[in-house]
């Protein structure tokens, strides 16, 4: 085989394992809490517990006393493939994303919060020599951690805003076969494996307004700014049969995700005494997201030889979904909620791959709470109906089907000082 074709397969394994992780960025985590979770993510009107630090700070103002909120969201998926390269089905489906939220009034007008979370992050595992082993990376994860510090106001007796800071750390972590035998023609070489990871650190905001219309009715705005991740990192190429030059078995690696800017508006409406309705409709700018600039020290040259450039398109399209929840009040100690919400996916068929093959997605929830003196305890449950995809745009290189299982669960505590 030619110096020239083993470059590109190498090429492609790298802009690959690149590529395939950061489709992770379209599907945000689920949002934080059991109360918000268990009205299938509507809840940017009312205050119920401190995850409106995250979700609109200006709810902040609903809560007159010092609350702590331990979360936890424990997700099932499982993606089944079918396609030219054969069968497979990813590994290790539960996932546990935990959350702490904290709010405490600094005056009559003024609380302020604090909020440590995930709001990013995703786990694909495919068989390591499975089908998909040379044409993706068969371990792909972001993880991300959040701390939000907030502060919150009244403008008026129907007028409240709130506004806070998004301090987000964040690590790749991705691994890919090399099939050295079947590039240079000398089985003797066997396998060998690539690997990339990389942190980096990005800073926003976000605000929101809350407008009290009247006592059943309020209408509020959400805005949280875009963020840029800048990481750094390790490549490292295990088993380099010699000659390949310029390939080396360890350079530096850098690239940037751009994380998207998300506009949020909300109606609430109290349709009588134990039943509150919320519609919520949330615009994101995925297209930010245009292309991945790859530097991956000694070898960007060859990115630029094989492909022309050291940039992967992505050309994400912005998404706009919408929700609906609701609270009824069955008992003295008890509130039941549910809710639907539609959520596209970003990602065009041309550009997705086997580490986010996620379809748009129509999730269904039911949850409970609890009131126990100064606590509240809170559980929901989330069915994700996913719609299959199949990718046989002749732009893309893992054509086939994916089909996905998907389960959301939600519990939290939050306890009253």
């Amino acid at each position: 085989m030619s110096c020239a074709r083993t470059i590109r397969w190498t090429l492609t394994g790298l802009l690959v394992i690149m590529a395939g992780l950061v489709f992770a960025d379209g599907f945000r985590n689920p949002p934080e809490g059991g109360a918000a979770m268990g009205r299938a993510g509507t809840r940017l009107t009312q205050g119920t517990d401190a995850t409106a630090t995250i979700h609109n700070p200006a709810n902040l103002m609903d809560l007159d006393k010092a609350t702590a909120m331990p979360s936890f969201t424990v997700g099932y998926i499982e993606v089944d493939y079918n396609g030219p390269l054969g069968t497979a089905t990813t590994e290790d489906p539960l996932r546990v994303l935990p959350g702490v939220f904290a709010n405490w009034p600094v005056s009559e007008d003024v609380m302020a919060g604090v909020a440590f979370h995930i709001p990013y992050g995703q786990f694909t595992s495919w068989p390591k020599a499975g089908a998909l082993q040379f044409a993706a990376p068969y371990y792909a994860e972001m993880k991300t951690i959040n701390v939000s510090p907030v502060v919150a106001t009244r403008l008026s007796d129907s007028v409240t805003v709130g506004v806070g800071v998004d301090l987000m750390w964040s690590q790749l972590d991705i691994r890919q076969r090399l099939p050295w035998g079947m590039m240079t023609g000398i089985p003797a070489l066997g396998v060998g494996e690539a690997a990339l990871k990389a942190d980096g650190y990005g800073v926003g905001a976000h605000a929101g307004l809350t407008w009290s219309i009247d006592e059943a009715q309020r209408f509020s705005v959400v805005y949280q700014s875009a963020k840029s991740v800048d990481y750094e990192g390790d490549f490292e190429i295990e088993g380099l049969p010699p000659g390949m030059v310029p390939l080396t078995p360890r350079s530096d690696a850098e690239t940037e995700i751009d994380f998207p800017s998300l506009l949020a508006a909300a109606y609430g409406v109290r349709v009588r005494d134990d039943v509150y309705v919320e519609l919520q409709v949330e615009w994101i700018e995925h297209s930010r997201f245009e292309s991945l600039d790859i530097d991956a020290g000694n070898n960007t040259a060859l990115l630029a030889e094989a492909y022309g450039t050291p940039n992967l398109p992505q050309d994400w399209d912005d998404t706009v979904s919408v929700s609906v929840g609701c609270d009824w009040d069955v008992a003295e100690h008890w509130v039941l909620r549910g809710g639907a919400l539609y959520l596209p996916t970003p990602v065009p068929e041309e550009t997705l791959m086997p580490q986010l093959p996620e379809g748009d997605k129509y999730i269904f929830t039911l949850g409970a709470g609890r009131r126990t003196g100064s606590g509240v305890f809170d559980v929901c449950y989330g069915f994700v109906l996913a719609e299959d995809v199949t990718v046989d745009d002749p732009r893309n290189p893992v054509p086939g089907t994916y089909e996905t299982d998907q389960h959301i669960f939600s519990v939290s505590y939050s306890q009253t000082f």
